[in-house]
């Protein structure tokens, strides 16, 4: 009798591994590819990064330490590979960062005095600041025990984050997620007390960091009632990763369906009225299986307005939605499914 076997489901983090060494093969000679070490690269440190942005990076390399050269699983080259293309130019960051200002300066890996260091600091128009945090491959945030070092640091320097608390956090609170709360700290307390952003990036399939994050700010806002905590967002990765390049290094997405239906209704209850509400829906993308669309009923032209939804559908998914098809369900059902696959 043949046994029944249950296989393993595979981690994030070996998912990315397999696809990083296909990735290395298509995209390096062998030269720079390291075969005792996987994923890694031989070579200068920024060979782990797109070739378009390796030039960028002299703009910065007097001062960057890299904390594991070679490596190209790596938060801190997703870091560079997405924000060193803003570094020239500004202008679009803060509406990438779902901010309001516009940025005024940017740096790489700041250290604080309680020394962390910050992946990505900027200031924006107001000289308000907004620290970055980018989590990738890892299986955690860091955090960990206390010690009597950490327990004399906590009283030195990050009691004090307990200003904006309602019922204050421990030291053993502190340091069992120490990487977000030293961000949260350094972000509202250190060394101003300005009005600060924390912005917490990770990809929604790495559900390990999901889990996590979903813990850290549910305590935050509904036990200790941080007084910023409308300050503090989250990011999915996927939902930032826009040029082409970016998602095929960095994104290992399955491929799946997902389905679209758009209802006709009033002009109350829609959802989408125009074509700048089409950005906020498709938002909810990567992290929806489904998603009810709806189109104003009395718009005038609402064929074109369900046009340039599926034109901003083409530009990152493969669309398999035959105009004939749209055509026929659009006039006698008032309804469309369409079938996507994430590339």
């Amino acid at each position: 009798m043949d046994e029944c076997r249950t296989e393993r489901p595979v981690s994030y983090r070996e998912e990315l591994r397999v696809h990083f060494e296909r990735y290395m093969r298509t995209h390096y000679s062998e030269d720079y590819i390291d075969s005792r070490k996987p994923c890694r690269l031989s070579g200068p440190p920024e060979m782990v990064l797109l070739e378009r942005n390796r030039v960028l990076y002299s703009d910065i390399q007097k001062d960057y330490t890299w904390i594991e050269p070679g490596k190209i699983i790596s938060s801190q080259a997703l870091v560079l590979d997405c924000f060193l293309p803003h570094l020239r130019d500004k202008s679009s960051l803060h509406a990438l960062l779902g901010l309001e200002t516009p940025i005024k300066t940017m740096a790489f890996k700041p250290e604080c005095d309680d020394r962390t260091r910050i992946d990505l600091a900027l200031r924006d128009m107001n000289g308000d600041k907004i620290f970055v945090k980018i989590a990738y491959a890892e299986l955690m945030f860091p955090g960990g025990g206390l010690d009597d070092k950490k327990r004399e640091r906590f009283g030195r320097y990050h009691y004090r984050i307990n200003h904006y608390m309602r019922t204050p956090l421990k030291a053993e609170d502190f340091y069992h997620d120490e990487t977000l709360y030293r961000y949260l700290f350094n972000t509202f307390l250190n060394p101003d007390a300005a009005n600060g952003t924390l912005i917490i990036i990770y990809p929604y399939r790495n559900q390990n960091l999901h889990r996590r994050f979903e813990a850290f700010y549910h305590k935050l806002r509904y036990y200790h009632g941080f007084k910023r905590i409308e300050r503090v967002k989250r990011l999915f990765l996927e939902n930032i990763l826009h040029q082409e390049d970016l998602r095929n290094k960095y994104l290992n997405t399955k491929r799946r369906s997902l389905t679209i239906t758009t209802k006709l209704k009033d002009e109350k209850h829609s959802d989408i009225v125009e074509e700048s509400d089409i950005d906020k829906v498709l938002q909810t993308l990567c992290s929806s299986d489904n998603l009810d669309v709806t189109i104003k009923e009395r718009h005038e032209d609402r064929r074109s307005l369900f046009s340039s939804l599926l034109g901003r559908l083409e530009a990152h998914y493969d669309l398999y939605a035959p105009e004939d098809r749209i055509d026929k369900h659009y006039e006698e059902e008032k309804r469309m499914n369409i079938d996507l696959r994430f590339t």
